[in-house]
């Protein structure tokens, strides 16, 4: 039964500003382990355990309010079961809300009714999350700033080139600081899932945006592509076929493994050989 909005109104009272925030990143990320729930917002507990009955006590608070839910009986590969493994996501309910304090039309965020995934695309939607999860952990380490984060579709780039309309769809796009320098990527997850044609021309697209120059015009720079893989021998089939095909266009795709990600975004050391 739809909550009016008077009722909506008295629920958003009763809400932490943590609570909050919770909701808009389920509609951000579109869906979450709780696990990633409790390392974004209760890092700060006193220990682990700690920490996930916070996140549990608030996670079934909300759902009982009727503004989150949780897939049932799904789970993805390599996690283990339990109430850590549960996945949520932001019901109609918690959209609405959400909207109740926008003046505009134009200001309240589209949003169709959600539709649970099939299994490689939520594995895919959770990859990308977990590299959301992990920047803003070394963030909460003090090893970097995090200026902006975009998640798809708000990410998509819209451009023509040489007359034909063109979409550019990034995983996720991200703005970090670190040492006095600002740094802006766009992230591909690729989980092997995919052709070397396909992935192909998708860095292709990524071409002819760089040739728009808005990125440039608008920031200064083109953002460096980075493709975290499955393992070692994917990065190299990749890279071979970027040098291969690819070789007379700037260098602008970085590939490395999930294992070297918190490593790069602290550091930003990329050497020139490594992009391709």
């Amino acid at each position: 039964m739809a909550l009016t909005r008077e009722k909506l109104i008295l629920i958003e009272y009763q809400l932490t500003d943590r609570d909050k925030e919770i909701l808009r990143t389920l509609r951000d990320a579109k869906c979450l382990f709780t696990y990633h729930i409790r390392r974004l917002f209760y890092h700060d507990a006193k220990n682990v355990r700690s920490g996930a009955r916070s996140t549990q006590h608030a996670l079934k608070r909300l759902k009982e309010y009727g503004l989150i839910d949780v897939m049932v009986d799904r789970r993805i590969g390599g996690v283990r079961a339990g109430s850590s493994s549960y996945i949520w996501y932001l019901t109609e309910q918690g959209n609405r809300l959400l909207n109740l304090n926008q003046k505009h039309k134009e200001d309240v965020p589209k949003r169709i009714r959600f539709l649970e995934p099939a299994d490689s695309t939520l594995g895919h939607r959770m990859a990308i999350n977990e590299c959301y999860v992990k920047l803003c952990e070394l963030e909460h380490a003090d090893l970097l700033t995090i200026k902006e984060v975009t998640f798809e579709p708000n990410n998509w780039h819209y451009f023509t080139f040489k007359g034909k309309n063109e979409i550019l769809k990034p995983d996720l796009s991200i703005v970090t600081a670190h040492d006095g320098y600002e740094y802006r990527f766009f992230i591909e997850i690729d989980l092997s899932t995919e052709s070397v044609d396909t992935v192909l021309r998708k860095c292709i697209r990524y071409h002819k945006y760089l040739q728009t120059e808005i990125e440039q015009n608008e920031h200064g720079v083109f953002p460096v592509v980075l493709f975290i893989v499955k393992d070692e021998k994917r990065k190299s089939k990749l890279e071979h076929a970027i040098r291969t095909h690819l070789k007379n266009h700037p260098n602008i795709f970085l590939f490395i493994t999930a294992d070297d990600y918190d490593q790069l975004m602290t550091t930003i050391t990329i050497p020139s050989d490594k992009l391709c």
